[in-house]
Protein backbone atom coordinates (compact mmCIF):
# COMPACT_ATOMS: atom_id res chain seq x y z
CA UNK A 1 0.00 0.00 0.00
CA UNK A 2 2.53 2.63 1.11
CA UNK A 3 4.21 2.09 -2.85
CA UNK A 4 0.79 3.05 -3.97
CA UNK A 5 0.97 6.58 -1.80
CA UNK A 6 4.12 6.85 -2.75
CA UNK A 7 3.64 6.40 -6.48
CA UNK A 8 0.62 9.27 -5.65
CA UNK A 9 2.84 11.52 -4.61
CA UNK A 10 5.35 11.48 -7.27
CA UNK A 11 2.63 12.09 -9.77
CA UNK A 12 1.50 14.64 -7.56
CA UNK A 13 4.99 16.31 -7.80
CA UNK A 14 5.36 16.10 -11.46
CA UNK A 15 1.83 17.58 -12.04
CA UNK A 16 2.87 20.55 -9.36
CA UNK A 17 6.14 21.11 -11.58
CA UNK A 18 3.89 21.13 -14.76
CA UNK A 19 1.53 23.96 -13.23
CA UNK A 20 4.26 25.85 -12.40
CA UNK A 21 5.61 25.34 -15.32
CA UNK A 22 2.89 26.24 -17.55
CA UNK A 23 1.79 28.88 -15.39
CA UNK A 24 1.26 31.87 -18.04
CA UNK A 25 1.25 29.28 -21.01
CA UNK A 26 -1.76 27.00 -20.98
CA UNK A 27 -5.04 27.91 -20.52
CA UNK A 28 -5.39 24.66 -19.25
CA UNK A 29 -4.25 25.32 -15.45
CA UNK A 30 -7.70 25.66 -14.24
CA UNK A 31 -7.98 22.22 -15.00
CA UNK A 32 -4.69 20.94 -13.67
CA UNK A 33 -5.17 22.75 -10.39
CA UNK A 34 -8.11 21.13 -10.44
CA UNK A 35 -6.25 17.85 -10.82
CA UNK A 36 -3.64 18.41 -8.38
CA UNK A 37 -6.42 19.39 -5.47
CA UNK A 38 -7.73 15.98 -6.36
CA UNK A 39 -5.02 14.70 -6.13
CA UNK A 40 -4.11 15.74 -2.75
CA UNK A 41 -7.76 15.11 -1.61
CA UNK A 42 -6.86 11.34 -2.53
CA UNK A 43 -3.16 11.35 -0.68
CA UNK A 44 -5.04 12.81 2.43
CA UNK A 45 -8.26 10.26 1.98
CA UNK A 46 -5.77 7.43 1.94
CA UNK A 47 -3.50 8.40 4.41
CA UNK A 48 -6.29 8.57 6.47
CA UNK A 49 -7.28 5.26 5.89
CA UNK A 50 -4.08 3.60 6.72
CA UNK A 51 -3.80 5.43 9.88
CA UNK A 52 -7.11 3.90 11.13
CA UNK A 53 -6.35 0.72 10.08
CA UNK A 54 -2.80 1.30 12.38
CA UNK A 55 -4.62 2.00 14.90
Amino acid sequence: MNHKIANLIREHRSIDKQVSGAAYASPHIHRLKRLRLRLKDRIVRSRRREALKIA
